[in-house]
């Protein structure tokens, strides 16, 4: 039969190399079990959706704690682990964000997911990567009839208009990225901070974590063609159709300044283009933050 690989004190089925040439093995690591309330399988399900549909993945690595999975992706990254590979985690103790600041991690409730992209054919298309990924994040959570607005760079922001996940994109070895997504799944209003919400304080009920790890990265290889062989553009117009004030005025803070415009897309690097009455501005990722005006 398949191998086997060990989860907690159960055993998963890992499609061989026979029967599945597309699909690297799978390493599963993680200790102990953890309760939750259904339809959530645990972490270790996402093993079986990979396995399931002929994926091309890497390793991956599932974790019960790690300080941090793209940090912990990024050492894997330079021991040699192949492209696709993950690492996700029950919970992080130094989860990063965007310019720094820390994220909010507690256990087996949300989603903390890593991903090794394969090498870019252009190194500067990885300051595009935030919006490639943002994109992937809210398609998978629409097949769950869940929209989101994405907040430029790399926010998603739920119905209610609190924060409902984050993007964050670091440079790995040999041309390639690691992409992290945070996602507040089934945590109570209590284990958030302030400003976020997750998909129970949203929609209610419980929600199967592995099946929307599984989904992202589903995505995320579905636009990867798209996204080396044709340019930023067809990301950047997926982006600009969910984008939080599209086409309104908004307030922008950085550290240069203050600026007040309409918002009116990205341009071809991925910053976001602001209309203002001294004309057009081009700002990047790590300089701003935007709030609606």
């Amino acid at each position: 039969g398949p191998p086997r690989a060990k989860v907690g004190h159960r055993q998963a089925f890992v499609p061989s190399p026979r029967e599945n040439p597309g699909a690297f093995f799978i390493w599963v690591r993680t200790e102990g079990a953890v309760t939750r309330a259904s339809p959530d399988q645990g972490l270790s399900a996402l093993t079986r959706l990979l396995g399931c549909d002929g994926s091309v993945v890497g390793d991956l690595w599932i974790h019960k704690r790690v300080a941090s999975t793209n940090g912990d992706l990024l050492q894997q990254a330079q021991k040699g682990a192949g492209d696709w590979s993950v690492s996700v985690a029950e919970a992080q103790s130094s989860g990063r964000g965007r310019r720094g600041r820390s994220w909010a991690s507690p256990f087996g409730v949300n989603l903390y997911l890593s991903v090794l992209t394969p090498s870019m054919t252009h190194p500067a298309q990885g300051a595009r990567l935030p919006i490639l990924a943002a994109v992937a994040g809210a398609e998978a959570l629409e097949q769950q009839q869940v929209s989101v607005g994405l907040k430029w760079p790399n926010d998603l922001i739920g119905e209610s208009g609190g924060k409902l996940g984050g993007i964050l994109a670091e440079t790995a070895n040999l041309g390639r990225a690691v992409i992290g997504l945070g996602l507040n799944v089934n945590a109570e209003r209590t284990q958030l901070v302030a400003g976020s919400v997750s998909l129970r304080t949203e929609f209610g009920g419980g929600w199967d974590r592995a099946d929307l790890a599984y989904r992202f990265i589903q995505r995320l290889q579905a636009w990867w063609p798209v996204f080396e062989a044709e340019g930023f553009a067809t990301v950047a117009q997926a982006w600009w159709h969910r984008a939080l004030w599209r086409g309104q005025f908004v307030r922008v803070v950085a550290e240069a300044g203050e600026w007040t415009g309409r918002l009116d897309g990205l341009d071809e690097w991925g910053r976001i283009r602001l209309e203002t009455v001294s004309g057009e501005k081009r700002l990047s990722a790590g300089e701003v933050s935007i709030r609606a005006g």
